[in-house]
């Protein structure tokens, strides 16, 4: 039951005929003044609902549809029983699709109704097919209305291939983000075992993919006659998922496993491709081999392009494995699986096949400036300029080649060489990515990674005013990251902690300080590191837990680090809070220029041995990038120098909390102790304290932090190292997570 009163509300009746019975149906649009002009159209958009499922579901059984403009509603809307909440869209195209899909819920949820608790794949999935077919049949030759609500991008939506992007693509590329890195769901699953992310991808997107599929593969006058068989037969039952399948598979006379046991109840995916092509001596005809290389046994359909056009030539239930077909291909340059584009596929790169050409697999290579969404038949590379700069290096000019953008591939890259015009030398990036996603219920994903880099970290000089010299230099570090991380599937749905194991072994290669040997010279250094990692996400209390060891000959450390967002309840208001435990073990005679030492004051860049940061001004001891730090370790905000350090154990707690109203910063607090902590610095109490204010300019990536009260073992350093209030100051700046790739992997379709 539901019921909806305001004064302010515009009313509007009109009227609908029932394609079948020829009944007369009310319809009610109740709006305010807030998008008046939207609503004016909505009795037509409650009347198509009504027309379009009537006809290809059934008649609608009931004398009136109502839709009410609530201005907010949960999801844009919601549905109940002849009658839905609408929130507000600033698009008529988008009210429009708003309304059918709530409309759509009275066939699915209502008349038949599946219990969308437990199969929400049945309401929310079948009600979501309907809106997309709605959409390119009613607009079938309106192709810029189609493409309207995804003009997101204006000028770069041609740049994206987005210039042409519908509803189908929408559905496409959104289930497809979580599908390419093995973290989607099945969308048989009861509603609460669902995330956000994943009821969204799997149960609407992924279930309306699969029904669009069985449309184009059965045909309309097939597909709508099974629909129409099941809501005969089934309206006001209470069908379940072996109901559905029955009608169909009867209706058709077909076996529907594929669809309703391996792709709906399982997170199973279909990927065929393409293996090889060889003619028939002395014919006109050739053999053709397909791979199944997923686990979902759909039909298919392959094509020969003719000219501009793709002709079917074959159409054949799906398989496992290898399969060879004959055809004829006296006049094919091409053939391709699924030309139209209308299965839900894994990867549509390995579909083609020319004839004759050298690589026959690979697709014509597409030089981009700017990345965009793939297309099939295009092996694309993107160019774009880019520049850079440090205090060492200068102003740096070079370019990108990646092949990175949104939808994970199983391998990328990236290579950015920059020319240093300060130190006219070569430097750069380089970062490869292989991914690997078992067929397991233990490890969902495998990546396999090797990262490059090479800056200068330092200016270095040296003097001998004895002997008349003078050495003026730079000083270059070459750092090689290779890493294997093992990804086990989520646990405790609908709110996943994301297990992790992280193997990495780091070189690093650093020009030394002239006066070490009163040379150049470089120094190498081989570090190896296990972490395993729990990860929650959730906006509401996310949680990210740690476990570190990091050694080499030198040194050996394992840390435990806790760190927990509480929500205030509105976006962006809470606690953050951070727990630290630390021990290592150092020899007493460790690798010169490094040293291993827990740091009170988190890593300046300096500390910083292993290279994982990028500071602009790494080395500096003054100015305001010395100021740069990373909060690791104690994280204190306030800098200790080297007076607060230990070499056997460190615990540390910090906090920041956000503060009532609109005040754009927080508080900070930060509280530690360690091993000797009075040896140094005679005290009578045994931990370090401090608080202040902190400012986030970029959640998660640019922060300041003003240090107001702290301990007297911290007011000793202050004093004696003569620090005033403004190199107390210090800031956060991850600018790895600000980088264009690590953005662009970001990316939401």
């Amino acid at each position: 039951f539901a019921w909806f009163a305001d004064k302010r509300f515009h009313v509007l009746k009109g009227m609908v005929i029932l394609p079948a019975s020829g009944r007369e149906v009310t319809t009610w649009a109740l709006f305010t003044n807030a998008e008046a002009d939207l609503w004016k159209r909505a009795p037509e958009y409650i009347s198509n609902g009504i027309t379009y499922h009537s006809g290809w579901v059934g008649d609608y059984p009931y004398n009136s549809v109502t839709s009410v403009d609530v201005t907010d509603a949960m999801g844009g809307g919601m549905e109940y029983p002849m009658i839905n909440a609408i929130g507000s869209y600033g698009s008529a195209v988008e009210l429009e699709l708003t309304i059918f899909h709530e409309t759509g819920h009275n066939w699915f949820y209502g008349i038949l109704g599946s219990n969308e608790r437990k199969y929400p794949w049945m309401d929310e999935g079948i009600t979501n097919f309907f809106e997309t077919r709605y959409m390119y049949t009613r607009y079938r030759n309106d192709s810029i209305r189609q493409e309207e609500p995804y003009d997101r991008f204006g000028w770069a939506s041609g740049i994206l291939h987005m210039k042409t992007f519908n509803h189908r693509d929408e559905q496409y590329w959104r289930y497809l983000k979580g599908a390419r890195q093995n973290s989607d769901q099945s969308p048989g699953l009861p509603a609460d075992q669902y995330n956000n992310t994943n009821y969204s991808a799997d149960v609407y997107r992924k279930t309306a993919l699969g029904f669009d599929y069985l449309l184009h593969y059965l045909g309309d006058s097939l597909f709508d006659t099974a629909m129409k068989a099941y809501y005969e037969t089934w309206k006001f039952r209470h069908p379940g998922p072996e109901d559905i399948r029955s009608i169909f598979e009867k209706t058709t006379g077909q076996d529907l496993d594929w669809f309703f046991t391996q792709y709906l109840a399982t997170n199973g995916k279909i990927d065929y491709s393409m293996v090889s092509e060889k003619r028939i001596n002395q014919t006109d005809s050739c053999h053709i081999t397909v791979r199944n290389k997923n686990t979902v046994q759909a039909p298919l359909i392959i094509s020969e392009k003719r000219g501009n056009r793709f002709i079917p030539v074959i159409k054949s239930l799906g398989f496992s494995g290898k399969k060879t077909f004959t055809v004829a291909c006296d006049s094919a340059g091409l053939f391709r699986i699924d030309a139209a584009e209308r299965m839900p596929e894994l990867y549509r790169n390995n579909n083609s096949l020319k004839t004759s050409a050298i690589f026959r697999k690979t697709g014509k290579i597409s030089l981009k400036l700017l990345p965009c969404l793939e297309k099939s038949g295009r092996t694309q590379v993107f160019i774009t300029p880019v520049a850079g700069w440090n205090l060492y290096n200068g102003v740096m000019a070079g370019s990108s080649v990646y092949n990175v953008f949104s939808i994970e591939k199983k391998f990328e890259y990236s290579l950015t060489p920059f020319f240093a015009f300060s130190t006219n030398d070569l430097n750069g990036f380089a970062d490869l990515r292989w991914h690997f996603y078992p067929r397991n219920k233990s490890i969902s994903r495998i990546e396999l990674r090797t990262n490059f880099r090479r800056f200068a970290y330092a200016h270095d000089s040296y003097s001998n005013p004895s002997k008349d010299f003078r050495y003026e230099g730079i000083l270059h570090y070459l750092r090689s990251d290779n890493s294997i991380t093992f990804s086990f599937r989520p646990q405790n749905y609908p709110d996943p902690v994301r297990p992790s194991i992280k193997l990495r072994a780091l070189f690093i290669r650093r020009s030394l300080p002239f006066y070490f040997i009163y040379a150049q010279s470089e120094s190498d250094y081989l570090y190896f590191q296990a972490a395993y990692t729990r990860q929650n996400d959730n906006p509401l209390h996310a949680l990210k837990q740690t476990l570190t060891v990091t050694f080499n000959a030198d040194f050996i450390k394992a840390g435990v680090e806790s760190k927990r967002f509480y929500s205030y309840g509105k976006s962006g208001k809470g606690f953050d809070l951070r727990m630290f435990a630390g021990m290592e073990s150092i020899r007493p005679l460790n690798t010169r220029g490094v040293n291993y030492a827990l740091r009170l004051s988190g890593y300046s860049g300096t500390d910083d041995y292993l290279f994982e940061g990028l500071f602009p001004g790494r080395s500096e001891t003054s100015g305001i990038w010395s100021q740069q730090f990373l909060p690791e370790d104690g994280a204190f905000k306030t800098p200790t120098l080297f007076y607060r350090r230990s070499s056997q154990w460190m615990l540390a707690v910090n906090g920041s909390t956000s503060l009532p109203g609109i005040l754009p910063f927080r508080i900070f607090f930060d509280l530690g102790t360690f091993n000797n902590f009075s040896k140094v610095i005679a005290v009578n109490y045994n931990f370090s304290f401090d608080a202040g204010i902190e400012v986030r300019l970029i959640k998660d990536i640019f922060a300041v932090y003003f240090p107001v009260f702290y301990s007297d073992d911290i007011k000793y350093v202050i004093d004696r190292e003569h620090l005033n209030f403004g190199r107390l100051i210090r800031f956060e700046l991850n600018l790895e997570k600000l980088g264009p790739l690590y953005r662009l992997r970001k990316v939401n379709i």
